[in-house]
């Protein structure tokens, strides 16, 4: 069974998203939903933190793909916090090494 878990702090500079268990197809969707409603946020930065997050699959990568060009048609600065080598190794592989932290 998928399990996701999202909070979001914020401050004058940025919106901290941070993301835990399992991004897959069943959990995409709830990720887009809280990533579209912090790049709406008055906030300049967004941060996506995935350093909690166990597994990230296809589906994920595809959302995160997806905000990476919506915040950069929005004039946003969509950044992706991850410290697991494996994770880094997939975001960079999908293109979004310079969302990378």
């Amino acid at each position: 069974m998928s399990h996701l878990a999202c909070y979001s702090r914020a401050d004058e500079e940025a919106t901290v998203l941070v993301v835990s268990g399992d991004v897959d197809t069943v959990t995409a969707p709830a990720l887009a939903g809280q990533i579209r409603a912090r790049l709406t946020t008055p906030a300049s930065t967004v941060v996506v933190d995935l350093d909690r997050v166990a597994f990230l699959g296809v589906s994920g990568l595809r959302v995160l793909i997806s905000a990476y060009r919506q915040a950069r048609r929005d004039g946003v600065d969509l950044r992706i916090a991850a410290t697991s080598g494996r994770i880094r190794h997939y975001l960079t592989v999908a293109g979004l090494s310079p969302a990378l932290r």
